[in-house]
């Protein structure tokens, strides 16, 4: 539950002087009786599930994600100064305590911020809809990846069917394809073991020939003709929304979670292109 100290509270005062406007109406929402911006802090977790009002602790998290997409926006043009063309973002975005969850109201992760703030994104395979939000915020011209093992949907799940299983390793490349992205990542080790490329002779290991394969009959077919095109939309938005994210995590359900990933495989069922959009959109 950071960060409370003297530039984070600076930090979120003037940010919520953007969203409120005056104090009054901070102290409207919030319940509260502030008589200075300078005595605003907001709320831990637990106190606001004691508190019952909900306002205080959401918009600190908000703020904290502000800052965070500020920071990454800074860097990228600190870098940028010495090398035009450097990339900056993120590999490996997890978003929370691995493998249950793919988000996390303390990551610090708002993607309708800081994916337009970067121009390189590569989350994790398995915590879908990631994948989704990424392609949906993505500047023009942006790297994105995605760091592979095996899909939640798959028989047994996450680690258990290890590289062995070809159906996998055979649609991973093909569905980054579909779904926008436009490299790939894969751990690339010395072992036999689930997540190894090579074996210990440096021969490769069976699904990593699977894996070759499928990138290489992309690259020299249509594949490459479908990573430059422009995908169709069916004017379809789904609404992302990180407060009620939070909401849901005082509440201690998983609604907020379970929601997106059940209206994009609907949505995709249905044969509907859509987009995530954020209430900076």
């Amino acid at each position: 539950d950071f960060c409370f100290s003297p530039t984070c509270l600076e930090f979120i005062r003037n940010h919520l002087k953007n969203v409120y406007g005056d104090l009054a109406k901070l102290n409207q929402e919030w319940d509260t009786n502030f008589t200075a911006w300078d005595q605003v802090k907001g709320l831990t977790l637990a106190e606001a599930q004691k508190n019952g009002n909900f306002a205080p602790w959401v918009d600190r998290r908000m703020a904290m994600e502000e800052m965070y997409a500020g920071l990454l926006k800074e860097s990228g043009d600190v870098l940028r100064k010495e090398d035009p063309d450097a990339r900056v973002g993120h590999e490996g975005i997890h978003g929370g305590k691995m493998p249950s969850c793919g988000e996390d109201s303390f990551v610090g992760y708002d993607f309708g911020k800081i994916v337009p703030r970067g121009n390189f994104w590569g989350p994790y395979f398995h915590y879908y809809p990631h994948i989704e939000f990424i392609r949906s915020f993505a500047a023009p011209n942006t790297i994105l990846l995605t760091f592979t093992q095996p899909f939640e949907d798959y028989p047994k799940g996450y680690y258990e069917d290890k590289w062995q299983n070809e159906k996998v390793n055979r649609f991973v490349p093909w569905y980054d394809l579909f779904h926008g992205m436009n490299s790939i990542n894969y751990w690339d080790a010395l072992d036999t073991t689930w997540y190894g490329f090579y074996s210990r002779d440096y021969r490769p290991t069976p699904w990593a020939g699977q894996i070759t394969e499928t990138i290489q009959e992309i690259k020299r077919g249509i594949g490459m003709l479908l990573v430059k095109s422009r995908r169709a939309h069916d004017r379809v938005a789904i609404h992302y929304s990180p407060a009620s994210f939070h909401v849901a995590t005082i509440l201690g359900g998983k609604e907020r979670l379970e929601s997106p990933r059940a209206f994009c495989h609907l949505l995709e069922d249905l044969g509907l292109q859509y987009d995530f959009v954020s209430k900076e959109q």
